[in-house]
């Protein structure tokens, strides 16, 4: 399932996690808005459903490519609903 950046406002559970920002806005407010790239390439882009083009409501089932990950062709899955 499409990895969500899942942290909570007042402090981060791991160590680094405070870095986690939007790779489209630069943000990294809405924590659960969030969803990390599954590729293995690796890539550790973040974007938040809405900054995705077209937005996302949902999280998406299974693995999830981000738009760089997709054109570039390294993704896990080419699947519907993702990037």
């Amino acid at each position: 399932k499409g990895k969500q950046a899942a942290r909570e406002d007042t402090e981060p559970e791991e160590e680094g996690e405070e870095d986690i920002v939007c790779h489209k806005c630069g943000s990294g407010d809405r924590p659960h808005q969030m969803l990390l790239c599954d590729c293995k390439c690796p890539c550790d882009k973040a974007y938040h459903m809405d900054c995705l083009d077209p937005p996302l409501t949902a999280i998406p089932d299974g693995d999830w490519s981000c738009p760089g990950c997709v054109q570039a062709r390294c993704s896990v899955k080419a699947k519907s609903g993702g990037a």
